[in-house]
């Protein structure tokens, strides 16, 4: 039901887009910025995108594999979705907008320590903390890293990290839906807080195959929370240009998205438009994007 109330929303800007002459964190977390971009007018057709769901037969997207770390990427392509959640309590997720992004690739699993030890061995990283913790330091679990450690991971293996929007919209697909693989909370279908679901930290990337998003992505909802490009600001979505956002110029938090596994996430903190702002020293997973095919 909610999935066709935000698709009906959807169709109902296009046809004001028409109508108008178209042609052709949480509250309590402190901002840490502001954007300096206006909002596109909605009135202004020429900016306004539309999104679709996404069609059957693009269930299996185009994938190709870096050298640097042999990690695989996911093309997604070109075209709008649904931003943020004007249902949720938290003022950061709101408004829900349009976004519209050009094609971009982006990790379908999480940077493990294995590759990030590569990465260390090149002397282009440093050790993260938490490879002396015995509860997150096997080969196949998530790298644990502050956000310079993840940015400079990017970098080393000639990709980026995801903008906060590129990063939604791998998670959420096009139609709007609450958590990657849908609009009702299934139990244990992610690696979130307790051991119920066989982990109790981090579990190597790519166990919960039910953790997929529609474009093929694995443990979005829930393993190790993931850093994002974007500083964090509470009102940056009031804030968004309309296409390829980037986030505020600065700021003191970054974002990262959903909960890590031993840090309490439930079925809200999981949700596709769930954000958080913190200081760039904290710990988090992370998974890198490229504007480019990765094998060219």
């Amino acid at each position: 039901m909610r999935r066709a109330v935000v698709l009906a929303a959807i169709v109902l800007v296009g046809i004001q887009t028409l109508a108008c002459g178209l042609a052709g964190g949480r509250a309590d977390e402190p901002t840490a910025a502001v954007l300096g971009a206006p909002t596109a007018d909605p009135s202004d057709a020429a900016s306004t995108p539309t999104a679709r769901p996404i069609e059957a037969g693009e269930d299996k997207p185009e994938t190709a594999f870096r050298a640097a770390d042999a990690a695989e990427m996911v093309r997604i392509p070109a075209g709008a979705f649904l931003m943020g959640d004007d249902a949720s309590p938290f003022p950061p997720e709101k408004p829900a907008h349009l976004v519209q992004l050009d094609d971009y690739w982006i990790d379908r699993l999480e940077v493990t320590n294995g590759q990030y030890g590569r990465c260390l061995d090149e002397g282009a990283c440093r050790e993260p903390r938490a490879w002396q913790d015995a509860n997150f330091n096997a080969e196949d679990q998530p790298a644990i890293v502050d956000w310079e450690g993840a940015n400079a991971y990017c970098r080393w293996a000639g990709v980026r990290l995801p903008t906060e929007a590129e990063w939604e919209k791998a998670a959420r697909g096009t139609d709007g839906r609450t958590w990657p693989w849908g609009d009702e909370f299934r139990e244990n279908a992610a690696n979130l807080s307790g051991d119920a679901d066989g982990y109790g930290f981090t579990a190597p990337v790519g166990s919960f195959p039910g953790d997929a998003s529609p474009y093929g992505l694995l443990d979005v909802a829930g393993n190790a929370a993931e850093w994002v490009a974007d500083w964090f600001a509470v009102d940056a979505y009031a804030r968004s240009p309309a296409a390829n956002p980037t986030g505020p110029p600065s700021g003191e938090q970054k974002v990262h998205r959903a909960p890590i596994a031993n840090a309490g996430g439930g079925p809200e903190k999981c949700r596709c438009t769930s954000r958080y702002g913190v200081h760039p020293s904290w710990t988090y997973g992370f998974r890198c994007a490229s504007s480019e095919n990765p094998a060219d």
